[in-house]
């Protein structure tokens, strides 16, 4: 496994996902609300109400950090107040996550951070996939 990128992101079909950003930012902004709340259904079906509710409220941090960085231009990350991200992220079933936030001054930065999701990956994720999305990644 490539210890430069996450394992939580080597799956995705990146190109794919740019294009539908690119189309969805064409869309108003009541537009896009919409198909968020068109997504949610789809989200609790595949991963069950409690982790679609956890993914939910990490999308709140996301908020909290770009608002932070949004209106704090150039103050760096010392300054924001909303922790980092937990680390993991997405995998083909839905989401696995170490249990704790992204942090760049930590001994070892992100390179530590990529070999603990590593870990994850292999011991909870690609045990679970079927041989074919395993086979996908890199």
């Amino acid at each position: 496994m490539d210890r430069t990128t996450s394992p939580f992101y080597q799956w995705l079909d990146h190109e794919r996902i740019r294009t539908v950003l690119s189309e969805v930012r064409g869309l108003r902004a009541g537009e896009r609300l919409v198909l968020l709340k068109g997504i949610v259904p789809s989200l609790v079906e595949a991963l069950g109400a409690d982790d679609a509710r956890s993914f939910l409220s990490e999308m709140g941090t996301k908020v909290r950090r770009y608002e932070e960085a949004r209106t704090h231009p150039g103050e760096g990350r010392l300054r924001r107040e909303t922790p980092g991200e937990l680390i993991g992220g997405p995998t083909p079933a839905g989401h696995r996550h170490v249990a704790e936030t992204r942090n760049p001054d930590r001994p070892g930065g992100r390179t530590t951070e990529r070999a603990w999701e590593a870990a994850v990956w292999t011991q909870n994720v690609d045990s679970s996939l079927p041989s074919e999305v395993g086979n996908k990644r890199q």
